[in-house]
């Protein structure tokens, strides 16, 4: 499985999601939270738990 929705600017990971194009109206096309971490694996495990329960390392989102 690609990683898709993860994005490194210099040694830290972000998670990023793309907006629907219905909700787009609200001003955003894409969601990116930083992850603050360095090393992929844990990116992809906070990442996954961030896509299926809407939060980015322990904030709502």
């Amino acid at each position: 499985m690609a990683a898709s929705y993860l994005v490194k600017k210099g040694d830290t990971y972000y998670f990023r999601h793309y907006i629907p194009a219905a909700a787009q109206h609200l001003g955003k096309k894409e969601f990116i939270k930083t992850l603050k971490v360095s090393r992929k694996s844990e990116a992809i495990e906070i990442s996954r738990e961030s896509s299926t329960t809407g939060k980015a390392g322990g904030l709502r989102f």
